[in-house]
């Protein structure tokens, strides 16, 4: 969401949807109108964000149009995003990854899974989100959501043979669909799937390749590999090479370990990936890959990374390693969409309704997302030349500042704005998240409201 400005949520929304072709231009408007409304209370209910019958009415009947399809409200959003960024002239990451919506709460909600038993009542989602990496690691541009696909799981078919299991579609296709859907990148720029070990599959390799992208993909298994001549297996592979670098990161909470800092060492090997042997012919040629492996023994952390990117050198191997590093942001995405939007609450009584709710929502979480990129961006130039001073003013008054509006630095302003919405600002905290942010900035922008104040921010610096 990298634009000249942080908009307000209609100007926002219109300029996703205005232009949308749905077969009336009152839809539309709808559209636009009901997006806004999201976005402005993003955690709230269908009935508090529409404000009363008449808003809900018109939101139930458009999320429940079978003249709107759930592809017609995505494809704005898509193309949005795919727009900027071809016009970054470097790197951008594409994370993808899979979750669940579980709506088994509400049983009565049609087109949701059956069976399995434990995906009774739930809704598959695979979201692939395009950000810009900075020169550190919490330093990223989100600018959007880039592809979304949702569907059913059904049960295993009992008796299919092997043959007939590679011939059907089956959930390990979607790594490889997003990035088709996407398009080729744009010539002289470098686009990079980002994904976790769900994507470790050769097919998704060989059709990743064949669409022209680059990918980072963390190993789960070991398979059979050649080095030169040599024919090992991967992981013994790549654990008998010895560390070339140190490098330090900055992870989120794993299981047993809290968030924090970790040292890692790094290590690279250039290998030569074969077909499984077991795959339908025709199997295709071997792929030149490389891996490779971030380590912590005291921290208990071990990642093999595959990609097609060349490694040669210390920065080379250091730079995957820090690209994949950027893949939580995915996992906070969906948190944004579970927690910060609520998603799961919905009591809509379609899976296709739920589907044309969550094409709306999948931006609004991706702008909860994009406000904390946009909080950690020149933190140490004075707020004024971002932010209308009116709107500094409210915060420093709000907080009782020592210092005055003129003078605040961006960082001052956004943490101050967290305090608002709830981050303790302890020296060990830290920089604030999404949710204390947000909670900040939806009071901020109903007192600017009250007041008839713009709350746009600029992302460039005016003069002064």
């Amino acid at each position: 969401m990298t634009t000249a400005q942080w908009q307000d949520e209609v100007t926002w929304a219109a300029g996703i949807w205005g232009a949308a072709d749905l077969g009336d231009p009152r839809r539309t408007k709808r559209v636009v109108q009901v997006a806004a409304q999201l976005a402005t209370q993003p955690d709230a209910s269908l009935p508090q964000q529409c404000g009363g019958w008449a808003g809900l009415k018109a939101a139930y009947r458009l999320l429940s149009n079978p003249q709107i399809s759930p592809v017609d409200l995505n494809a704005p959003v898509w193309q949005a995003t795919l727009k900027q960024a071809r016009s970054v002239p470097g790197v951008v990451l594409f994370v993808q990854d899979g979750t669940d919506l579980n709506f088994a709460h509400h049983p009565y909600t049609s087109g949701l899974a059956k069976a399995p038993k434990n995906d009774q009542g739930h809704l598959k989602v695979q979201t692939t989100l395009s950000v810009v990496p900075g020169g550190h690691q919490c330093d990223l541009g989100v600018l959007g959501v880039a592809h979304q696909q949702t569907w059913v799981r059904t049960t295993s078919r009992q008796g299919e043979v092997r043959a007939a299991r590679y011939q059907r579609w089956n959930e390990g296709e979607v790594w490889a669909e997003s990035l088709e859907a996407c398009g080729a990148p744009p010539a002289g720029a470098l686009w990079v799937s980002v994904s976790d070990r769900g994507s470790d599959d050769f097919k998704y390799f060989q059709r990743a390749v064949a669409a022209g992208w680059q990918l980072v993909a963390r190993a789960a298994r070991t398979r059979q590999v050649k080095v030169g001549a040599q024919v090992g297996s991967l992981f013994p592979v790549i654990r008998a090479q010895p560390s070339v670098a140190e490098l330090h990161l900055e992870l989120a909470a794993r299981p047993g370990h809290p968030a924090g800092p970790v040292t890692v060492q790094v290590s690279y090997q250039q290998l030569s990936v074969s077909p499984p042997k077991n795959a339908p012919a025709p199997k295709g040629a071997a792929l030149t890959m490389w891996v490779v492996r971030a380590w912590s023994v005291v921290d208990d952390l071990e990642w093999i990374l595959l990609t097609t990117v060349p490694v040669h050198t210390v920065q080379d191997t250091v730079q995957i390693v820090v690209w994949y590093a950027h893949r939580w942001v995915i996992e906070e995405y969906h948190k944004a969409l579970k927690t910060g939007c609520r998603f799961e609450a919905s009591q809509l009584q379609t899976a296709l309704s739920l589907q044309r709710l969550l094409a709306l929502l999948s931006p609004v979480a991706a702008r909860l997302l994009a406000l904390r990129s946009l909080s950690r961006t020149h933190p140490d130039d004075l707020a004024r030349r971002y932010i209308a001073l009116d709107l500094i003013r409210l915060v420093a008054r709000k907080r009782h500042l020592n210092t005055a509006p003129e003078h605040l630095t961006l960082r001052a302003f956004w943490h101050a704005l967290a305090q608002i919405g709830g981050f303790i600002g302890r020296r060990r905290d830290g920089d604030p998240g999404w949710q204390t942010l947000w909670r900040g900035w939806a009071w901020l922008t109903q007192a600017a409201w009250l007041l008839d104040l713009d709350v746009s921010v600029s992302l460039y610096p005016t003069s002064g």
